[in-house]
């Protein structure tokens, strides 16, 4: 029987704890060296201290700092972030048999 729900319970508790506690202690935002740095350690600490029941889990850490953003991930997937910016205008389009469907599709 996979246990892995109860490491993946450890793993979402730990992981941003710890991570907030070794930023706790910066004096100023830290630069992106020590971001990873900070995330490297805390998974692999992690990971050492995880209680072993015949189970493993996958770690995703995304976290925003003023304009930047970490993302972080360990085992066997993977995260995207996407980022949507709708365009300032659009543009009308209308073909003959849809013509009466459209009134407006134009905004400022």
């Amino acid at each position: 029987d996979d246990q892995g729900h109860e490491i993946a319970s450890y793993a979402s508790t730990e992981i941003p704890a710890q991570i907030a506690s070794k930023l706790h202690y910066q004096d100023k935002s830290p630069t992106p060296n020590e971001m990873t740095k900070i995330i490297t350690e805390t998974f692999r600490n992690v990971d050492a201290n995880a209680p072993f029941i015949g189970g493993g889990c996958t770690a995703m850490t995304v976290i925003k700092i003023g304009s930047t953003l970490y993302l972080a991930n360990t085992g066997d997937s993977t995260q995207f972030i996407a980022i949507y910016h709708p365009p300032s205008t659009l543009v009308e389009k209308k073909s003959s048999h849809n013509k009466r469907y459209i009134h407006n599709m134009t905004r400022p």
